[in-house]
């Protein structure tokens, strides 16, 4: 009988609990706790926790300097556009009423409509943080985050090893792109970029082990792009997601079934996710002023071919944190640095595995595809291409700096730079060579390459993240001498633009709030925005008048005139001393569809403002009221969404209130709904037939905003669902991408059944 091995001693480890391991002292009992916990936790798992702490240390470096300076503005100048959107958003939601519109900007705009206030963006609670610039700050930390870990899950799904890994996540996360956009304050566009790595993951894990979470994970990472509020960002994303599974199929992995399958179910769940973006964003979108560009327009800052340069040396206008690093528009879209190794590596890894893996191929396309669209108008061939994808992409063409779409070439020359160095790792592990060789080529060269790119993406991103300045200094003192300018707008009840309730902070935000008056945001309503340009073109018009604006900023050395005065005792206002009150009422009307003509009438004189008011439809009973002036209306409210005047009139007339003319306005006089008409071209009218004191209420809470939030309500309460009992789901409809179920079974009810097939061949043979 076989003898039996003497087992070691049992031993207790200095906690008391039970060891099987000698001890060896300290070293040893970690030793034994960390093969432990690799036991538990799979070395793969071990492998994610160490790379999410490599992109941790290196974000932490690189913003450093706004992290430890809490009043410090993240990146650029362009973050005076994104801090009082923001900060106004989140002052709605503390007074547990949600800004729907914003009267600050221009004449008023749609609030939840535009980009920069990311009114759903996923990281809004930390908005909690105080001062509101270090809420940015944690954002910012958060998203480059995301975008190093998500890369290198997708590299990881691709075969790619630990270093090889974090090499490509970190030469994507830490681009040109980001940084780039980092120092010129795009907050949204680094935002909604970050999460296009995660829609390739689970895309990838979706072809390649037809995981039904994959497509969660797909529709999720999209979705959360849509409420990030950057558009742009999720055209190119899905433009990604849509060439990878059509990649998979011409590789057979799928069929069309499929491929048709999953980009209906990738579709439908992140459009459903981001309606309540997506729904208000596109009716803004159709009657903004982007709408109406032209080709000149969206054809700024595409990236020339001399900007390939800046692929190798990165520094050959200087530093982006010096202002030298542009393009033509002055933004800076054409940065694409990935890094000198890491490109060196994509470069040679496709030269090396394009016979061998056919997956550098689908990388090389992608990244081709996007300096082409990148490069636009630059080039005769290039124009044709774009020209192309303008015409036939739904809102493709109302995209400006095309430059962008370089973030796809940047993201494959990354990814490449990861397959090149594990191909390096795994050719030197197949050689036969003493270990010391073995190791010193297979783990400590790619581990000096990771460590020298990231120096080198390090020293790159010093020159965008060292930017910034404490927010409240952001405008100089000198424009705005006489700090009581800011109190006396607060405090001016015909003034109703700057709330006299408001509960901004400080002068910074206050100041924005009265210049976003002037100028107001880059993309406005198209009427507002032409009324704005032909105002500030012919300021000795009526046309300014109507707008009533009391403060103007005007250069010191502006010459004074009857119409415009200095304010006394400040440097840089001036006010209109024909300016009409801001709601007023006429008697006439006439009635003209094209606001253009309508504002060009007011500017040439042919209609005096005082007399009538030029409606774009006619009333309909067609009131044939006696022209002239009836009085001023007094706006005894004026709040986020709201607002009520009270007037009396002594004969049948128009209300004219001067505030932007947009679909989902509602008005009541005395309790009785009734139609506001677009009037003088860009503002707001409605009728008062009968004579007296009335009560005029106007609100703005349309259907669009409060139906598309409750669906993608439902939407994220579905999808959680599912993915609670996905493993269900994926048993019970194991089918769902063979074509058995969507639309791809309509397909197969069309197709001849197998019993009809078998009796056709028997029909067929006994005639033969």
């Amino acid at each position: 009988m076989a003898k039996k091995p003497k087992s070691k001693p049992f031993r207790r480890s200095p906690q008391g609990g039970p060891s099987s391991a000698p001890a060896q002292g300290r070293s040893g009992e970690w030793q034994v706790r960390l093969e432990g916990f690799l036991k538990k936790a799979g070395k793969a798992e071990f492998e994610h926790h160490r790379a999410a702490g490599l992109f941790a240390l290196f974000t932490l470096m690189l913003l450093w300097k706004p992290l430890t300076r809490p009043s410090m503005v993240p990146g650029g100048y362009d973050m005076v556009t994104a801090i009082p959107y923001k900060s106004l958003w989140f002052e709605s939601l503390l007074r547990l009423h949600p800004i729907l519109w914003n009267p600050y900007s221009s004449l008023g705009q749609p609030f939840v409509a535009l980009e920069s206030p990311g009114a759903y963006a996923p990281l809004n609670f930390l908005l909690f943080i105080h001062p509101i610039s270090y809420a940015f700050t944690w954002m910012h930390i958060f998203h480059f985050l995301s975008a190093a870990f998500f890369t290198y899950l997708f590299l990881r799904g691709l075969g790619c090893g630990w270093v090889s890994g974090c090499l490509g996540a970190l030469a994507f996360a830490f681009s040109g792109f980001f940084m780039g956009h980092y120092f010129w304050t795009h907050p949204n566009l680094i935002w909604g970029a970050s999460w296009m790595p995660l829609l390739l993951y689970g895309l990838q894990r979706f072809t390649e082990k037809r995981d039904f979470a994959g497509l969660f994970i797909a529709s999720l990472a999209l979705g959360l792009s849509i409420l990030e509020g950057a558009p742009q960002m999720d055209m190119y994303a899905l433009i990604a997601g849509g060439f990878w599974l059509a990649w998979a199929w011409i590789g057979r992995k799928i069929n069309w079934k499929e491929l048709c399958g999953a980009l209906a179910c990738l579709l439908f769940l992140s459009f459903s996710i981001g309606l309540c973006q997506l729904a208000p964003g596109y009716q803004f979108a159709h009657l903004s002023s982007r709408w109406f560009w032209e080709w000149g327009d969206i054809m700024k800052d595409v990236f020339r071919p001399e900007y390939f340069r800046f692929f190798i040396d990165p520094f050959f206008l200087g530093g982006p944190g010096h202002g030298d690093y542009r393009g033509q528009w002055g933004f800076q879209e054409v940065v694409a640095y990935v890094g000198l190794l890491p490109l060196f590596l994509a470069l040679g890894g496709f030269l090396w595995l394009m016979k061998r893996k056919p997956l550098v191929w689908w990388f090389a396309l992608l990244g081709l595809l996007g300096c082409i669209l990148g490069m636009a108008d630059s080039t005769t061939p290039t124009h044709y291409i774009y020209l192309f994808f303008y015409k036939f992409i739904p809102g493709f063409g109302h995209n400006r700096s095309v430059a962008r779409i370089m973030l796809l070439a940047e993201f494959s020359l990354a990814c490449l730079a990861a397959l090149g160095l594990e191909n390096w790792i795994d050719f030197w592990k197949g050689k036969r060579l003493p270990d010391p060789f073995r190791k010193a080529l297979t783990t400590w060269v790619p581990a000096a390459v990771l460590v020298f790119s990231a120096a080198d993406l390090y020293h790159f991103g010093c020159y965008n993240t060292a930017v910034g300045v404490d927010y409240r200094q952001y405008w100089d003192p000198g424009m705005f001498i006489g700090a009581g300018i800011l109190k006396d707008i607060q405090d001016d009840p015909t003034y109703p633009r700057i709330q006299p309730e408001t509960t901004a902070d400080s002068d910074y935000e206050m100041i924005y709030k009265v210049s976003a008056v002037m100028t107001g945001y880059p993309t406005q309503i198209q009427t507002t925005a032409k009324y704005l340009a032909e105002q500030w073109r012919y300021s000795e018009t009526p046309l300014p008048d109507l707008l009533h604006l009391t403060y103007r900023w005007r250069q010191p050395d502006f010459t004074a005139t009857e119409r415009w005065q200095p304010l006394p005792g400040y440097k840089s206002f001036w006010t209109d001393t024909k300016a009409f009150p801001r709601a007023f009422m006429v008697g006439g009307y006439q009635s003209d569809p094209d606001y253009n003509q309508a504002i060009y009438d007011i500017r040439d004189g042919k209609v005096d403002p005082h007399e009538q008011v030029i409606l774009g439809q006619d009333p309909p009973d067609r009131p044939n009221w006696p022209k002239g002036w009836v009085g001023e209306a007094k706006i005894t409210k004026y709040d986020w969404n709201e607002l009520e005047m009270d007037c009396t009139n002594d004969r049948p007339c128009f209300l004219v209130l001067s505030d932007s003319f947009y679909p989902g306005w509602r008005a009541r006089v005395d309790g009785q709904p009734t139609t506001i008409y677009q009037a003088n071209g860009a503002l707001r009218a409605v009728e008062l037939p009968q004579t007296g004191h009335h009560s005029v209420e106007m609100s703005y809470y349309p259907g669009i905003i409060t139906y598309s939030f409750a669906y993608s309500l439902l939407a994220w309460v579905v999808l959680a669902l599912a993915w609670i009992f996905r493993k269900g789901l994926a048993r019970r409809y194991s089918d769902l991408f063979r074509g058995k179920l969507i639309f791809a079974g309509f397909v197969n009810h069309f197709e001849t059944p197998p019993s009809r097939k078998a009796a056709s061949g028997r029909r067929g043979k006994g005639k033969k």
